[in-house]
């Protein structure tokens, strides 16, 4: 993988059904401006602090069926990833980078999303 490429992996499990869905976006599959908006909202969310962390601790979740959620992003310079559910803060610094490649998937830019 050349220094300016990146895939970032988004691993939907949980809800009602209970299944895992996967939501990809690569980079070298975007017009340049997605791959600098997708590098834009991967920085932004700080994943490489939380991945340091691995999964969250959000202590007790109210609600039955939350989405739980495993971000990686992998690159020349390796992978970081972390795991964390809907009602955790560290949710709300990635929400806008699952949105994202939820929606580059759905797209059919480069696959799909898998089940």
């Amino acid at each position: 993988m050349s220094d300016d490429r990146f895939v970032v992996e988004v691993k939907r499990s949980g809800g009602i059904a209970g299944r895992t869905v996967t939501y990809v976006a690569e980079s070298a599959a975007l017009s340049t401006e997605e791959a600098e908006h997708l590098k834009h909202l991967i920085e932004a969310s700080g994943l490489n602090d939380l991945s340091d962390k691995g999964s969250m601790d959000t202590g007790p979740v109210s609600g039955a069926d939350r989405f739980q959620y495993t971000v990686t992003v992998q690159n020349a310079n390796g992978r970081s990833s972390c795991t964390t559910n809907e009602a955790s803060i560290e949710y709300s610094r990635l929400k806008e980078l699952i949105a994202f490649a939820r929606e580059v998937a759905r797209r059919g830019r480069q696959g799909d999303e898998r089940t």
